[in-house]
């Protein structure tokens, strides 16, 4: 029972999708979930791990991916509007 492990699976797409800032505290409280559950009853803890991973699966946990070309909105509506007054 002490070696007992959530499923690899489910850790490693927690550690893929969420923000780095967030992951020891979401991963810790997951872990600590799954270690009390484990206690009574292993298989279900197993369940019961990977359903809370993906309940953490929320907007504010998944890592933001930088892209080659920002986009700056701000810039291109000034520009816009500049070119509006020209033609106009």
């Amino acid at each position: 029972m002490k070696n007992l492990k959530p499923p690899i699976w489910a850790d490693r797409f927690l550690e893929w999708y969420c923000r780095a800032d967030r992951l020891e505290e979401i991963q810790g409280d997951v872990y600590e979930l799954f270690h009390r559950q484990a206690k009574t009853n292993p298989r279900l803890a197993r369940i019961h791990f990977a359903w809370n991973v993906l309940r953490f699966f929320r907007y504010k946990n998944i890592r933001k991916y930088s892209s080659s070309h920002p986009s700056n909105s701000a810039a291109m509506f000034y520009n816009y509007l500049i070119v509006g007054f020209r033609s106009a």
